[in-house]
């Protein structure tokens, strides 16, 4: 049975399990937070062959692309550590139920 956005099936209501996310931010967030790595590693490979091949060496020109790689896979991941350090700062700061031990 194909479920439609909006749609809930029956077992998960009578579970009361939903998603927390949704799988097309889901997908969409993962993409972003790999492209860079994936771009740097694919450009890494084509200046290594080309280098290789190549008589002259880098360019000023490959060196700036192999620069603003870099730059952006660092920026990705300063903005990742942050908001990873951020969500759990909120988790630590909620407050915890407290329960009583049987007596």
């Amino acid at each position: 049975v194909a479920v439609t956005r909006g749609e809930v099936r029956a077992s998960e209501v009578s579970s009361g399990w939903r998603p927390k996310l949704d799988f097309r931010r889901y997908l969409l967030s993962s993409f972003l937070g790999m492209a860079p790595d994936i771009l740097l590693y694919l450009y890494i490979g084509r200046m290594g062959g080309h280098w290789l091949d190549d008589s002259e060496g880098l360019t000023i020109w490959n060196w700036l692309i192999l620069g603003s790689a870099i730059a952006t896979t660092a920026t990705a991941i300063l903005i990742i550590r942050h908001l990873i350090h951020k969500a759990v700062q909120s988790v630590k700061a909620e407050p915890k139920p407290f329960i009583e031990s049987p007596a």
